[in-house]
């Protein structure tokens, strides 16, 4: 017969769940800012109801404020589906009239980008939840000032921080905290220390930008590579986004610097690598 397993008491159970909002807390105060249930979920390993328990009681004691936003779930201009007014109208119903979700519904439907949607609470740190987490001097989460177009991006730059942590990896810096730093030429979605030591630039590409734009970023990302501010950079994607970028960034054979054509060799090719979500910073 086994063992059963030992009940907490009810101080035990107050402590462990004070750890749990310490870790929350600090997580969005080091400059995540804003997350959901299913993302604290995974950061506290804990099922998504508890970690909806946990986010309201923090908004109900002042640390946390909610906000809902209408989410995209296609992104793609080619491969998006018009919504129709029927479309529109059954959404705004899911949205409950808030107000900053209908207007991002009728935005959408304008510009036609949307094929499918889902509605989703955020929850952001209040300067009160800054001041929990001693994170002072950090950005907080303000209402209303969130592009819902960047929130699934965000939210998967979050997947990945604790992914890395899983991993071994150290000193994650989210890019709200990087823009604070001076003289970094170009922001990335976050930097961070892996296992061999090195310091790596994580973007998270959600789709393929052009040829001219990642040429750009070739010479900005070699330049601070040879400040030693970073080792390499890691192109972080969606299933199957990371063959793309990875052939566009081949197509390269030269970049502009300083008005001069630089030939491209391995080594520099080198410093920049690409993976999928489910690929990257595995043990």
């Amino acid at each position: 017969m086994q063992n059963p397993l030992p009940v907490m008491s009810y101080v035990q159970r107050q402590a462990r769940a004070a750890q749990k909002a310490d870790i929350l807390l600090k997580f969005l105060g080091s400059g995540d800012v804003f997350t959901t249930s299913d993302i604290a979920a995974e950061l506290l390993c804990i099922d998504r109801r508890r970690a909806s328990a946990l986010l309201q009681k923090l908004e109900q004691n002042g640390a946390l404020k909610s906000e809902t936003h209408l989410v995209s779930q296609i992104e793609s201009r080619d491969s998006a589906k018009k919504l129709s007014v029927k479309d529109v109208m059954a959404l705004l119903k899911r949205a409950a009239g808030d107000q900053a979700v209908a207007l991002t519904a009728l935005q959408s439907m304008s510009e036609k980008r949307i094929s499918t949607a889902r509605t989703v609470r955020i929850y952001g740190i209040s300067p009160h939840g800054i001041a929990l987490a001693d994170c002072y001097g950090n950005p907080h989460f303000e209402l209303g000032r969130t592009n819902a177009a960047w929130i699934n991006h965000r939210l998967d730059t979050q997947r990945m921080r604790i992914r890395a942590a899983a991993a071994g990896w150290t000193g994650w810096t989210p890019e709200r905290i990087l823009r604070l730093t001076p003289g970094m030429k170009k922001i990335p979605d976050a930097i961070s220390i892996n296992k061999l030591g090195q310091r790596i630039s994580i973007e998270i590409e959600r789709s393929c930008k052009t040829s001219k734009r990642y040429s750009e970023l070739i010479v900005i990302y070699l330049q601070e590579i040879k400040a030693g501010k970073i080792d390499e950079v890691h192109y972080v994607c969606p299933a199957g986004v990371s063959k793309l970028v990875k052939k566009c960034f081949e197509s390269i054979d030269t970049v502009k610097f300083h008005g001069d054509i630089v030939k491209l060799e391995q080594k520099h090719r080198d410093r920049f690598k690409f993976f999928d979500f489910d690929e990257w910073a595995k043990d």
